[in-house]
């Protein structure tokens, strides 16, 4: 726990050191404290490090089906050697602010994206939108958000938009442990209407609150908007969090939600999907990769599934470990 609070508070260095005394105290790491372990020392540079810690563990515990684990030992190895060349290149955004930036779309003749500062009160009150037109980065204050704002989708028109955000449960209902799921904390999608009158985002409603004790989150619309693809941990995930399908009906109410299957959906997590056409983009810790969260292509067929065998790791520098 504290290892976790170190590290997101970006103190790298305090997060190795807690993490590798939580090691020698309990005598033995979970996977996810064996990945979070593998991520710190690669984070501050110990690439040889991590690659003992992970050979190690891999001799002593069956970790050869954890995608993830593998993934970090991999990543560890290959940035001993990170090509000088690549194929593409990374340059930083103009709309970048102090803090943390993630997640961008085109939202009318500008550019949508999210942010946290790094002062106390942002770190409180969460993410939020903001809007960059070209010249001026300004906070977009038209969609009602509940704290923590998430990655959005926008209508080809920019009449309707979909947006993750929290939900939130009442702890007085819980009558047993077995309802604690129930109430926990956990994401929601929001589909909003644009009016034109008040120039604000309303008529806000939760889609599939049929699923309302799971997590629910990332959306994105296929081009004709008849495909909503997005990240959920339902029941029948093969890991943490998977990707799924709803197509829209005749009567434009959203179908039930289908897994896109073990084409894109691994034993790890799969999130941040994005579509492009007939490419759908996504991240993940599950397949081959650098380690940790890697961005992933695949092609999808005219029913909006994965086809087998398209599925593609984007190279250096695009992923990174």
């Amino acid at each position: 726990m504290l290892g976790n609070l170190f590290y997101s508070t970006r103190s790298y260095e305090e997060a190795e050191k807690s993490r590798e005394t939580a090691a020698h105290n309990s005598g033995a790491f979970t996977q996810q404290q064996v990945a979070a372990f593998l991520t710190t020392l690669i984070r501050n540079g110990k690439n040889q490090r991590a690659l003992e810690i992970a050979n190690g563990f891999t001799k002593v515990h069956p970790f050869s089906s954890n995608k993830a684990i593998l993934n970090l030992a991999e990543g560890a190895k290959y940035w001993e050697n990170t090509p000088d060349t690549a194929s593409v290149t990374v340059a930083k955004a103009p709309f970048n602010l102090p803090g943390s930036t993630f997640w961008c779309s085109r939202y009318k003749d500008g550019i949508m994206f999210i942010h946290i500062g790094s002062d106390e009160k942002a770190m409180l009150k969460g993410a939020e939108f903001y809007y960059f037109d070209g010249r001026d980065t300004e906070l977009y204050n038209k969609i009602p958000q509940t704290m923590q704002a998430g990655p959005a989708t926008f209508s080809r028109d920019g009449s309707t938009m979909m947006y993750t955000d929290n939900r939130f449960r009442d702890n007085k209902t819980v009558r047993s442990m077995k309802d604690q799921k129930i109430i926990t904390n956990s994401l929601r999608i929001m589909e909003l209407k644009y009016n034109d009158k008040t120039q604000m985002w309303d008529n806000a409603k939760e889609l599939f609150k049929d699923r309302n004790q799971y997590s629910i989150c990332h959306p994105a619309l296929s081009d004709d908007g008849q495909r909503l693809y997005f990240s959920a941990d339902f029941s029948d995930s093969r890991g943490g969090s998977d990707l799924y399908m709803s197509v829209k009906n005749e009567k434009g109410a959203w179908g039930t939600p289908v897994s896109l299957g073990a084409v894109v959906n691994s034993t790890g997590q799969e999130l941040y999907p994005n579509v492009f056409g007939n490419i759908l983009c996504f991240t993940s810790n599950g397949f081959d990769g650098f380690g940790g969260m890697d961005i992933y292509s695949v092609t999808l067929n005219d029913a909006g599934y994965p086809i087998p065998g398209t599925l593609e790791h984007m190279p250096y520098p695009i992923n990174t470990v």
